[in-house]
């Protein structure tokens, strides 16, 4: 590469890392100002709802370039976000044109290496974590609220499986086809009723926990044992057997009714999962029953701007979550 051309280069990757930084800082305190004004708090710490999700390039486990946000609950705006890179535009561009080996190439990546966009090198199932560490590290005058409903409630599918697959190893079964066993179809229908409690009681901690146990509970029932007693009561219950004694009929059968049945030998082995997942730390950051929505639609505006071949640059990505923000301000 020319001298001429190689000095052109540098010149407009140091304009561009300057116009990054100063728009950067700037948009990002203009939003972390109007927030802090929303929450009207005055004190030196602001607890903030807000919801953190992260978005690839490349779907799968390969991706190369990921981008992580934090977006305000009350008002919408993005307050911060991560990309997380394993590769860098420049440094391929770079290779090619001077040769990898070159002492042309050392000469200019020296200057370069404070910029490089390569900051990841674990797989690419890590991004998302050791960006959330990095954003929630810098949140030094925020203190970020409660969790999305959905991955709350994956949590419980996902430990549901998990202990299948740890009784399994201790030759003990959970899973199987039989009317009882924790089968796949039984666990999501358990996380969709977990989901449903908790939605379905924004803002009432105990209600929550007596309608998660209760979709527990009415899953072990049986003829011989009924455990309905934390179902809800009345005509419009969706227990059957509560709903059948509200209108003084005789409850129909269990085995008719029940969709999800467990086996009640099984209820002693997951009964730390529910415990743990209706705890009232865990729960109370559930009230406001947020989902990540709105991060979806950050992610289209993302990776709009930001295509697999001009990958996800700094300035792109600050341009998207601009374009986002100012959108949000005229809503």
């Amino acid at each position: 590469m020319p001298r001429q051309k190689r000095s052109s280069l540098v010149s407009k990757q140091k304009a561009n890392k300057r116009w990054c930084s100063e728009h950067y800082k700037k948009s990002l305190n203009d939003v972390r100002s109007q927030v802090k004004s929303a929450y009207q708090s005055n004190s030196a710490i602001t607890y903030i709802d807000v919801t953190f999700d992260g978005t690839w390039l490349n779907r799968g486990h390969s991706s190369q370039i990921g981008v992580n946000c934090v977006i305000d609950l009350l008002i919408g705006f993005v307050m911060d976000f991560e990309i997380m890179s394993k590769r860098c535009i420049e440094c391929e561009h770079a290779k090619s044109d001077l040769g990898e080996n070159s002492a042309e190439f050392h000469v200019w990546y020296e200057g370069h290496i404070s910029s490089c966009a390569i900051n990841h090198v674990e797989s690419s199932c890590a991004m998302e974590k050791e960006a959330a560490l990095k954003l929630w590290q810098r949140s030094e005058d925020n203190v970020y609220g409660p969790w999305c409903i959905n991955h709350v409630s994956k949590r419980l599918g996902t430990s549901l499986r998990k202990a299948v697959k740890e009784w399994w190893t201790r030759g003990v079964s959970l899973g199987g086809k039989s009317r009882g066993s924790l089968k796949e179809e039984t666990i999501k229908k358990l996380s969709r009723y977990y989901q449903n409690a908790i939605r379905s009681n924004k803002s009432d901690v105990e209600a929550m926990k007596t309608a998660i146990y209760a979709t527990l509970f009415h899953s072990i029932s049986t003829d011989q044992k009924p455990k309905h007693f934390k179902c809800p009561t009345g005509k419009d219950s969706w227990c059957f057997f509560q709903a059948a004694l509200a209108r003084g009929e005789v409850p129909g059968p269990h085995v008719k009714h029940v969709k999800t049945p467990l086996k009640e030998t099984h209820l002693a082995k997951i009964m730390p999962i529910y415990q743990r997942l209706a705890s009232n730390e865990l729960l109370q950051r559930c009230t406001r029953c947020v989902t990540q929505n709105t991060n979806e639609s950050l992610h289209s505006i993302i990776w709009g701007k930001c295509s697999k071949e001009t990958s996800a640059t700094l300035r792109r990505v600050i341009i998207a979550v601009c374009e986002f923000n100012f959108g949000t301000k005229n809503h």
